[in-house]
């Protein structure tokens, strides 16, 4: 539940593209998901997220803990 309570829908912002989860996973870089999806996202941007209405952030391990163990075929590989 504290997991929950840290993500936070987010505003518009770029990321990189083409990061491996692996470095996401030590640089504690910021991922993204949605509350229904499987995947999780580097890119704010990413073109699979276009369609959603509410998009969540917070780091690989958060994603991981909210069940998001499927990486992007467009943004995270």
């Amino acid at each position: 539940k504290a997991a929950a309570q840290k993500q936070q829908q987010t505003a518009a912002s770029s990321n990189d593209v083409g990061t491996t989860a692996p470095a996401a996973a030590e640089n504690g870089q910021t991922v993204y998901w949605t509350p229904h999806g499987k995947s999780y996202h580097f890119n704010r941007n990413c073109p699979t997220l276009s369609r959603s209405k509410t998009i969540l952030s917070g780091t690989l391990a958060e994603a991981k803990a909210a069940g998001k163990t499927d990486p992007c075929d467009k943004c995270a590989y």
